[in-house]
C-alpha cells in the first residue's frame, strides 16, 4: 500500500494476506481456478494514487510473464476546499561572519477556512555548506537526518515555529528552503507552500559603531564577554561615538525579558546593555531575540533586530 492509504481490513476467498508487507499467500489454486482478495483502506491524504498487484513467485514457475502484473488502478481524490498552510522562512542574520552561527526560522500557519490540519510534514534539509548545531520547536519534532519536521496538528490560525541553528564554515552565498510535503487534509493552495532564503557568509571585519556583540557569557569571569555590549569605538577615526539607545529583549517564545529605554552613553569604547539576569535571577542559556533603536552622535535613528546567544 502507498503511504496515503491506511489499512482497515481484508477478505479473501482463499489463502492469507499480510497487511504489513502486502503479500497474499495462496497455498493451492487449481487449473482455471480463481481467487479473490478485497482490501479496505482509508485514504489519509488527498492525492492521486496508483495501485497494482503482481505475481512474486509460484510452484511450478509461471511461464507467461506477460500477465503477471495487473493493470494499474488509479484513484483520484478530491482536495478539501479552503485548506491552506502558509510556509514562511527567514535567516537571522542573513549576512554572517565565517565560523559564526545562523538561525533559520520556519513558521507554519494554518490559515484554512474551517479545518484543523493534522499530520503535517515539512521538509527543510540544510545546505551542505552549513553545519547542523541544534533545533528548537514549539510543536512536533524535527529529524536532522531526513530534514523532516512533523507537526501533529494545527488548529485554525495556529502557528508552529522551528528554529534551526547552523554554523557557517565557508565563504559564499548559500540558499536554504523549507517546503510542504503533506498533511491531512491536503493543502489545496500550493502558491505559499515553500520559501527560500539566501545567506551570505563573509570575512570578519572590525565592528562598526553601534554594533551589538550578540554572544556573551555572564559566567566566564573574564570581564570581557560577561555583559551584552554595544561597540562605540570608531577605529578608522580613532574616536568613541556617543549613543542614545533603547532595546527590548524577548525569549524564543516571544515572552518579554528585559528592556533599556533611552539610555545615553558617551566617552567609552562600549556601552553595557544586559548582564543576563531576569527578574533578579540568572536568565537561562539559549537564544533570545532583540529589537534595538539607536542614534549615534545625535544622528538619524537606526532600527536593528536579531538574535542574542547567551552562553553559560
Amino acid at each position: 500500500m502507498e503511504n496515503g492509504f491506511e489499512f482497515v481490513s481484508q477478505s479473501g476467498s482463499t489463502g492469507s494476506y499480510n497487511a504489513v508487507n502486502g503479500e497474499w499467500d495462496i497455498e493451492n489454486l487449481p487449473a482455471l481456478g480463481t481467487a479473490t482478495l478485497d482490501i479496505v483502506v482509508t485514504i489519509i491524504e488527498g492525492d492521486n494514487y496508483t495501485n497494482t498487484a503482481q505475481l512474486l513467485e509460484s510452484t511450478p514457475v509461471d511461464d507467461n510473464a506477460s500477465n503477471d502484473v495487473s493493470e494499474p488502478v488509479v484513484i483520484e481524490t478530491t482536495i478539501a476546499e479552503g485548506v491552506d498552510l502558509l510556509i514562511e522562512k527567514r535567516a537571522i542574520p542573513n549576512t554572517v561572519l565565517i565560523g559564526d552561527n545562523v538561525v533559520f526560522e520556519i513558521k507554519v500557519t494554518n490559515q484554512s477556512l474551517s479545518d484543523v490540519v493534522s499530520n503535517i510534514r515539512i521538509l527543510d534539509v540544510l545546505d551542505a555548506n552549513f553545519e547542523f548545531i541544534s533545533t528548537e520547536t514549539d510543536n512536533g519534532n524535527y529529524d536532522e537526518v531526513s530534514g523532516e519536521w512533523l507537526i501533529p496538528e494545527l488548529q485554525l490560525e495556529e502557528v508552529a515555529v522551528l528554529l534551526l541553528t547552523a554554523r557557517a564554515p565557508r565563504l559564499g552565498i548559500f540558499e536554504n528552503t523549507a517546503s510542504y510535503i503533506s498533511s491531512s487534509p491536503r493543502d489545496g493552495d500550493d502558491t505559499n507552500n515553500s520559501e527560500t532564503v539566501l545567506v551570505e557568509v563573509i570575512e570578519p571585519t572590525e565592528a562598526s559603531p553601534g554594533f551589538l556583540y550578540n554572544q556573551f557569557s555572564p559566567d566566564s569571569g573574564d570581564e570581557v564577554n560577561d555583559i551584552l555590549r554595544i561597540n562605540l569605538e570608531d577605529r578608522e577615526l580613532n574616536i568613541n561615538v556617543d549613543i542614545l539607545f533603547s532595546i527590548k529583549i524577548y525569549d524564543r517564545y516571544g515572552n518579554f525579558v528585559y528592556e533599556v529605554l533611552n539610555k545615553a552613553v558617551s566617552n567609552v569604547k562600549r556601552a553595557d546593555v544586559w548582564d543576563g539576569t531576569w527578574e533578579g535571577k540568572q536568565a537561562p542559556k539559549g537564544t533570545y531575540f532583540y529589537i534595538m533603536n539607536y542614534s549615534l552622535n545625535g544622528g538619524e535613528e537606526i532600527v536593528n533586530k536579531g538574535w542574542i546567544q547567551l552562553i553559560r
